[in-house]
């Protein structure tokens, strides 16, 4: 495995320690970004705007009927549901 890849595992690894939440996200760093979170009628939802000032919305994920926010200092991770494509790096163990 390449160095570079290694290191993104394992600073993923350390981010999720950070904030003490499950292992199984795909992480969006919007530290530079204006959000904000809202409920509506039991749902909970964050926006965010990008560089160009476009409004995204996504729909914020819940366990045990709370919603997946954590925070940890001066930053806070949401765990919400967009549309996002996914990079899977797989390693190869035989020929195809």
């Amino acid at each position: 495995m390449s160095s570079v890849v290694e290191e993104y595992i394992e600073v993923k690894e350390d981010i999720k320690k950070y904030f003490g939440c499950p292992n199984d996200y795909f992480i969006k760093p919007l530290v530079n970004h204006d959000w904000s979170v809202y409920g509506d009628e039991g749902i909970f939802f964050l926006t965010y705007w990008d560089d160009d000032e476009k409004k995204t919305t996504a729909m914020v994920v819940k366990k045990d009927n709370k919603p997946l926010i954590y925070k940890a200092k001066d930053y806070t991770m949401v765990i919400a549901l967009d549309c996002v494509k996914i990079a899977f790096i797989l390693k190869n163990v035989r020929e195809q």
